[in-house]
């Protein structure tokens, strides 16, 4: 029957396809023409959490520019940002460079083919998967996802929305935690998105898996999503980590920020995210630390020993950290000032924010004001 099923669904395809300038047509594929690894892989980074119709102009710019992963190796890093710019999510497009050189120099310009080779590009990077929810995934492909990449993340939008938690408990009889605890066999790989509604069994089951809770604060506040409960999380031991499913506002101390106002409101209590040695706002950082190495399978989270240089250095000499240390530095910073103080960031040792700007900064900032004023001409 599932054979059955694939050739039906295979056979739709093949009539339906939409033609994408990444893609090999059906009717090309039928006559031997294999997809290019380079094309491919440069198509499936540009749409994460990005549009096609977005992608499309600039895979077809990148292309022309770079027609080949050796031709973009050589690429002077100033000018693929600068390509990139308007696209979002700027550490893809360094991440894609880090690749490509690695692709280069380490295997002659030819992608490798076992998983093994996969998990070595490039250093510091790693190889997961991502079904974006039990709405847009079918549930065969769900039980069977996280062997795609054995041992690496498994990230998921999970419980977002009231009409999700509706509309799944329609189709599968189960409320979608519910559902995933029962079938997915989550576990420390797992890195759950949003997970704002929840009941308490549902809230004391996830956490007990050990799977990561992705919260993105800005971004559920400003759709309305719901309050993540981060009082039961924190009592049943579950790990979270922050980030953003959105551009309105991209803000690591805002994260934190909201994150804790929200529980408040929430609760109407005080200190929400707090512990006895520790104060909010260092318990939220180091939490969202741990949280994220965990998530993204990286050798990171901490400072010490055998772990990647993944480092931020706030402007002490700022009034607003002024004659401050410690937990109470950090407060402030979180909770009375903002990312304005980041003057210094390390991906991996990299050097990439340098007195508070980003190296790729001024050929960003140029093409973004120029798509900019582009858009608002066609308004």
């Amino acid at each position: 029957m599932r054979d059955q099923q694939s050739r039906e669904l295979l056979n739709w395809y093949d009539r339906n396809a939409r033609s994408m300038p990444w893609r090999v047509s059906p009717q090309d594929r039928a006559r031997g023409v294999l997809p290019d690894p380079y094309r491919v892989w440069l198509s499936e980074v540009m749409l994460q959490q990005t549009t096609v119709a977005a992608v499309r102009a600039y895979f077809q710019r990148f292309t022309a520019r770079w027609p080949t992963v050796s031709a973009l190796a050589a690429a002077p890093d100033a000018e693929v940002m600068a390509e990139w710019a308007g696209l979002g999510y700027y550490a893809r497009a360094r991440n894609l460079l880090a690749c490509a050189r690695v692709v280069d120099a380490n295997h002659g310009g030819v992608f490798p083919n076992t998983l093994a080779e996969l998990r070595a590009l490039p250093g510091d990077s790693g190889l997961g998967v991502a079904p974006h929810s039990l709405r847009a995934v079918s549930r065969a492909s769900l039980v069977g996802v996280s062997g795609l990449v054995p041992g690496g993340p498994v990230h998921m939008h999970l419980a977002e929305q009231v009409a999700e938690v509706e509309e799944v408990q329609a189709a599968y009889g189960a409320r979608p935690v519910e559902w995933a605890l029962a079938n997915l066999g989550l576990d420390p790989r797992w890195c759950l998105v949003h997970a704002t509604q929840m009941q308490p069994d549902e809230v004391a089951g996830l956490a007990r898996s050990g799977a990561v809770a992705g919260l993105c604060p800005i971004t559920e506040a400003n759709l309305g999503d719901g309050i993540f409960d981060g009082p039961g999380w924190q009592a049943a031991g579950g790990r979270f980590g922050v980030g953003t499913d959105s551009n309105v506002h991209v803000s690591l101390s805002g994260e934190l920020r909201m994150l804790e106002y929200s529980q408040r409101l929430g609760s109407r209590s005080r200190a929400v995210i707090a512990g006895p040695e520790r104060s909010t706002g260092r318990l939220l950082l180091e939490a969202v630390c741990a949280g994220g190495a965990q998530a993204a399978g990286r050798q990171g989270g901490a400072i010490a020993v055998g772990q990647w240089a993944d480092l931020l250095a706030l402007d002490t000499g700022s009034i607003a950290l002024d004659g401050l240390a410690g937990d109470t530095l950090l407060d402030a910073w979180i909770f009375a000032s903002g990312d304005g103080l980041v003057r210094d960031v390390w991906s991996a040792g990299r050097h990439i924010v340098q007195g508070g700007r980003h190296i790729a900064r001024a050929p960003v900032e140029a093409r973004y004001r120029r798509v900019m004023a582009g858009l608002r001409g066609r308004l």
